[in-house]
């Protein structure tokens, strides 16, 4: 379930949250998402997105900070991918 938090120094900045598997499916996929490890090791090496720590046992992710890494993904791929 995404929440939406509206401050206005973000105005235009979607701050909607996903859990561990809308983030997995944000990256791979809904088909074949990205599993949690992957996600996880991911985070450690500076590929994905740090989650936000909302309680002892969960987190989320800012889906703007997901979409950033994403564009990030794509233009590492090089101007003949883009």
């Amino acid at each position: 379930m995404a929440q939406h938090c509206s401050d206005s120094a973000d105005q235009g900045r979607s701050d909607d949250v996903l859990g561990v598997a809308e983030t997995c499916a944000f990256f791979g996929g809904q088909e074949r998402p990205i599993d949690r490890s992957t996600l996880y090791r991911g985070i450690r090496r500076g590929i994905y997105p740090r989650p936000i720590r909302i309680g002892a046992n969960s987190s989320r992710w800012l889906k703007s900070e997901c979409e950033e890494a994403r564009k990030r993904f794509i233009g590492e791929r090089g101007p003949a991918f883009q």
